[in-house]
């Protein structure tokens, strides 16, 4: 007996392989009424794959495009498990039809897939990841034994926090910079000429001046007693 032999057939006739390649395809195209019908047919004897087959997508052929969409998978598939539990019976197709059309409308990016298949395909090569020399930093048991502490904030303030892309308001990041700056642990100039291109770029709510009623310099002090006076930094 083939695998394909050994799962019930659809409600409709169809075999199990073909209903979830249907499903899926049809999802990949925005065909939001032969994706509910499939999803639909799969659901009465196979719901829990269903949902997983759903997840999947989200992740694959969504992706970056709709961060949401696999939360609202989950979701989904957490309401349907609800009505099963309390009710004792089939739950309302409007939870599955909510969650494909959602699905089947959504902006679509397959890189992340697409990400994780050339990674398994590289360290099927040799291919491993280095590690930078900016990973080891305060947080390491190397770094703490290598960098005085006296440059541990230096080196977190201008490597270890560093994100790429940078985007959004950058008023408190202005706040740690000049408190770093009255602690000797960066040049004033340097962060001035930063906090005066952040103003010009509309990145401070509060202006180059800041929150007024908040000055680093008078507040600072017995903030972080645990750090030798460095801010808490996540790795």
């Amino acid at each position: 007996m083939t695998s394909r032999e050994a799962l019930p057939l659809l409600p409709d006739g169809t075999e199990y392989d073909v209903a979830v390649s249907a499903l899926i395809k049809t999802l990949r195209r925005g065909l939001e009424l032969d994706a509910l019908y499939w999803a639909a047919q799969l659901s009465v004897r196979y719901p829990w794959k269903t949902w997983r087959l759903l997840e999947v997508f989200a992740a694959e052929d969504i992706g970056p495009a709709n961060p949401q969409a696999l939360p609202q998978v989950v979701a989904g598939r957490i309401a349907w498990e609800h009505h099963v539990k309390e009710s004792k019976g089939r739950p309302p197709l409007v939870l599955l039809s909510s969650v494909v059309l959602s699905l089947a409308r959504s902006s679509k990016n397959r890189e992340a897939d697409d990400l994780a298949e050339a990674m398994k395909h590289l360290i099927e090569r040799g291919w491993a990841a280095q590690v930078p020399e900016y990973v080891i930093d305060m947080h390491t048991v190397e770094g703490r034994a290598s960098i005085p502490r006296p440059e541990r904030l230096t080196r977190w303030l201008t490597e270890g926090s560093v994100i790429v892309p940078d985007e959004g308001p950058k008023d408190w990041r202005a706040w740690i910079l000049r408190w770093a700056v009255q602690r000797g642990r960066l040049d004033s100039a340097t962060i001035e000429a930063q906090i005066a291109k952040w103003s010009a770029a509309g990145r401070l709510v509060h202006g180059p001046d800041g929150y007024g009623s908040v000055d680093p310099e008078a507040t600072c002090e017995g903030m972080f007693p645990d750090s030798a006076g460095q801010p808490e930094a996540t790795p």
